[in-house]
C-alpha cells in the first residue's frame, strides 16, 4: 500500500478467526460438561430416598372356627367347617402380616343362595396381627337357613380368601314373617324381596337394616304364628306400606 502499511493476509484473518470460534466453543463445551456432571451429582448424591411401596397385606392363616379364643391373644383357635343351629356362632378367624396401617377389613356373609347376610368392617391399626367376624346362629335366622355359606374377606378393598362352611338347620323351621303373611310365592312376599334386594341392598344404611330383620326374623315369626290377631294388625300395616310405595312408584 502507498502508506507503507502492510495488510495482513487474508488466510491469516480466517485462521484467527477459526481460533477464537474454538475456544469459544470450548468453553461451551466445558461448561455444558460441567453443568452435566453437576446435574448427575445432585441426581445420584443429593436426591432425596424414594420410599418403597407398602406390600398387600399377606394372610397367614385363615379358618372357620366355633371359639376364635379372643382373649389369648392370636393363637390359632380349633377349626372346623360345620356347625348346628344349636351352636352360639359361627366365626371366620384370620392372622395377617406386612398390612399398611389403618387397612380397612371386610367380611360379607352369603347365605346358601348366594343372598348376602351380613357385612362387617373394621379397621386396624396394625401391621399384623389377627381379628375375627361372626355371625350369630342360635335364636337367630341362620339357624333356619340349612345349606353351604360363605365368607369373603377383603383388605383394602381386595378379596384375600373365601372360607366355606355349612350349617345345619333347625329341622322345625319357621317361614320369614312375609312367607307367613303372604305365602312364599305371594305377590306381595315378591315385591317385599324386590325392595329388599333393588333398594335396601343398595346402601350402607340399607344393608344394616336387613341384617337386623334377618337377626330378629325367627323371633317376629314365632310370634306371628302364636297370635292370628298380631298376625291380621302386621299383615294390614304391610299392607298398607305396600299400598303407598306402589302408588309412589
Amino acid at each position: 500500500m502507498k502508506d507503507g502499511r502492510t495488510a495482513a493476509p487474508f488466510h491469516s484473518n480466517r485462521a484467527v478467526k477459526a481460533e477464537v470460534f474454538l475456544r469459544m466453543l470450548m468453553k461451551k463445551t466445558t461448561y455444558s460438561l460441567l453443568t452435566l456432571m453437576y446435574l448427575l451429582f445432585l441426581f445420584l448424591y443429593c436426591s432425596p430416598a424414594i420410599t418403597p411401596a407398602i406390600a398387600d397385606a399377606v394372610i397367614i392363616n385363615h379358618m372357620m372356627t366355633r371359639n376364635p379364643q379372643w382373649d389369648t391373644g392370636c393363637s390359632t383357635p380349633i377349626p372346623t367347617d360345620t356347625f348346628s343351629y344349636t351352636d352360639e356362632e359361627a366365626a371366620c378367624w384370620f392372622s395377617w402380616e406386612s398390612a399398611t396401617g389403618g387397612s380397612k377389613i371386610v367380611c360379607q356373609w352369603y347365605k346358601p343362595d348366594g343372598e348376602l347376610y351380613a357385612e362387617q368392617e373394621t379397621l386396624t391399626p396394625h401391621t399384623a396381627g389377627c381379628w375375627y367376624s361372626r355371625i350369630l346362629i342360635s335364636g337367630y335366622a341362620p339357624a333356619n337357613i340349612s345349606g353351604e355359606w360363605q365368607v369373603e374377606v377383603y383388605v383394602d378393598g381386595d378379596m384375600k380368601f373365601t372360607e366355606h362352611f355349612t350349617i345345619e338347620g333347625d329341622p322345625s323351621i319357621i317361614p320369614c314373617p312375609a312367607e307367613l303373611l303372604y305365602g312364599e310365592h305371594g305377590e306381595e312376599t315378591e315385591l317385599l324381596r324386590n325392595i329388599r334386594d333393588d333398594v335396601l341392598r343398595q346402601t350402607p344404611e340399607g344393608r344394616k337394616i336387613i341384617t337386623l330383620y334377618y337377626q330378629y326374623s325367627p323371633a317376629m315369626a314365632k310370634a306371628l304364628r302364636k297370635d292370628e290377631g298380631l298376625r291380621k294388625e302386621a299383615k294390614k300395616i304391610l299392607d298398607g306400606i305396600l299400598s303407598l310405595m306402589i302408588f309412589l312408584e
